[in-house]
């Protein structure tokens, strides 16, 4: 038995870089007022460590959905995943060429978004925000150099129809 709601809950996992960053900030602060020598010089590296961690995590959680949407995401080995009613597919995160993230509006009016996936292949995995772990997306994406961080938060928490390109990959040219 849990004396804390399950959607409370889900916004303190949701938010929990945030959080562990601003205890490990907090110590850095206390080490570097009130120390010498080299645990200030430590409180110092602590607190800006605490930074970095707190700006990926403030991008982790805008990444994160409810996971009540149709199929599940699993990371498997830099291996993604989806397991879907109506399909699904795998795509190795070297075999990516494109991504981007499709924005539009359900029947009932509500926004709805996919992660287009796209193989060098020609495969492509459409992929709902909404799906259950679809934030091991996010863990897939912070391996690849060039992503869009912006046009994805922008796309996430967009309410009208259209397609963001959070990354594609580099063309080689011979010349």
């Amino acid at each position: 038995m849990s004396f804390v709601r399950p959607d409370a809950m889900a916004q303190v996992m949701r938010w929990r870089d945030v959080l562990i960053a601003a205890g490990f900030a907090a110590l850095g602060i206390w080490m570097f007022a009130t120390k010498l020598g080299v645990p200030k010089v430590a409180g110092a590296i602590l607190f800006l460590a605490a930074m970095a961690l707190a700006w990926t995590g403030v991008r982790r959680a805008r990444f994160i959905g409810k996971g009540d949407g149709p199929g599940v995401v699993e990371l498997d080995e830099r291996q993604i995943n989806y397991f879907g009613p109506m399909g699904g597919g795998s795509l190795a995160v070297e075999a990516l060429q494109r991504i981007t993230i499709q924005t539009g509006l359900d029947r009932a009016k509500q926004p709805q978004r996919y992660w287009l996936l796209e193989g060098l292949n020609g495969d492509t995995l459409r992929i709902p925000s909404s799906a259950k772990n679809a934030q091991a997306l996010f863990d897939a994406v912070t391996a690849l150099n060039g992503v869009n961080y912006d046009q994805a938060i922008k796309a996430l928490q967009a309410t009208s129809t259209d397609q963001f390109l959070v990354w594609q990959k580099d063309k080689r040219r011979l010349h």
